[in-house]
């Protein structure tokens, strides 16, 4: 081969060569492209959301003073009743001895009656003709009068033996009326069941369940670690559910004094009153779920970045910032975060150009 077309060759591989050289150094100073990021002033709030529930701050278990089966309910579930109502009336359930007793004095009261009535209607005639003297008279009529409301109240007793209740008694201990104003949330038992009275030792059979929905209440748990947080009297906002996330004022009014430990978790319970509007047109209903959204911490106009430019070493925080084409670490100090940007309390001003950490 002659020398000149060695040249020839050689020189054809140096510019392929170069050319490859080229074009990996035109890509590598692409991939070298640089985003910046700027921060700017923002209000941060650092929040916890809450699970909780709907109650009503009211709520009372009916019971009954008499042991017995339901006779009649008056009332159904969701009904709306006044202090007073009657919700449902109790039958007795007399045993024979009782029975028995009771209708011997109803016989003995007509006994008694029957004669104190011949006396009564002998005297009277005796005394409008002057024969006997007015005191006489007036002894047979008390004596009349006497036997004639033992034997009436002989005959309701029968009767409330026999059937449970005497007809025509508004106030007899048989019907159980509602202590509160509200809304029947729960009738556990339905009639002709079998109940048993409240007393010392028994808390009785509950008759019916009501509540006062006007004036309901928040419930949930919070983790030990926000309770420094948290102050009575402090407003928070929950979202109900069942109204598509509807927003309603609540007030912090309680906070357990001890907690409760929940899957290795020490948790303590909080209340707080929802202010329900007065011209709401929906129904609130006990057991609905709800999330509360309570602000832990807060800042107005605060110097802030996204949390994704943050570079942790050690126990410190730190951005890497552009100077005059360099790239310098710059330490930080944080605040409050709301999990995408954080405050910054020093280190930056906001003329700083931050390097994305994408571009490093």
């Amino acid at each position: 081969m002659k020398k000149s077309t060695k040249i020839f060759i050689a020189l054809i591989l140096s510019v392929i060569v170069g050319f490859f050289f080229l074009l990996l150094n035109y890509q590598s100073d692409n991939s070298k492209t640089i985003e910046y990021n700027s921060p700017k002033y923002s209000d941060v709030k650092n929040t916890r959301l809450l699970s909780g529930v709907i109650v009503p701050k009211k709520e009372i278990a009916l019971k009954s003073n008499i042991s017995g089966i339901i006779d009649q309910l008056f009332v159904v579930p969701g009904q709306k009743v006044k202090a007073g109502n009657a919700i449902a009336r109790i039958k007795l359930l007399a045993d024979p001895a009782t029975l028995e007793s009771t209708e011997k004095q109803v016989k003995v009261g007509e006994l008694n009656f029957q004669e104190a009535e011949l006396k009564y209607l002998r005297n009277k005639t005796l005394f409008e003709n002057n024969v006997i003297p007015q005191m006489e008279f007036e002894a047979a009529e008390k004596n009349y009068f006497v036997s004639k409301e033992e034997l009436l109240s002989a005959t309701k007793q029968l009767e409330i033996v026999k059937r449970g209740y005497a007809q025509g008694k508004t106030d007899v201990s048989d019907i159980v009326y509602s202590t509160i104003s509200g809304i029947v949330l729960d009738l556990p038992l339905k009639e002709g069941s079998s109940i048993i009275e409240s007393n010392t030792y028994n808390d009785g059979s509950t008759i019916a369940t009501i509540a006062d929905m006007n004036d309901v209440v928040f419930k949930a748990k919070v983790a030990e670690k926000d309770i420094q947080y948290l102050n009575l009297g402090m407003n928070f906002e929950i979202s109900i559910n069942a109204f598509n996330n509807q927003k309603f004022e609540t007030c912090l009014s309680h906070i357990s004094s001890k907690g409760k430990e929940e899957n290795g978790t020490i948790k303590f319970d909080i209340e707080g009153n929802v202010k329900i509007p007065v011209d709401a047109d929906y129904i609130i209903r006990s057991g609905y779920t709800s999330v509360g959204e309570i602000v832990l911490e807060r800042v107005l106009h605060a110097l802030t970045i996204d949390e994704k430019l943050i570079r942790f070493i050690g126990d410190s925080t730190f951005v890497y910032i552009d100077l005059n084409g360099k790239k310098i670490l710059r330490k930080i100090e944080l605040g409050v975060s709301d999990g995408v940007i954080v405050e910054v309390r020093k280190g930056i001003v906001q003329t700083d150009k931050i390097i994305e950490k994408e571009g490093i």
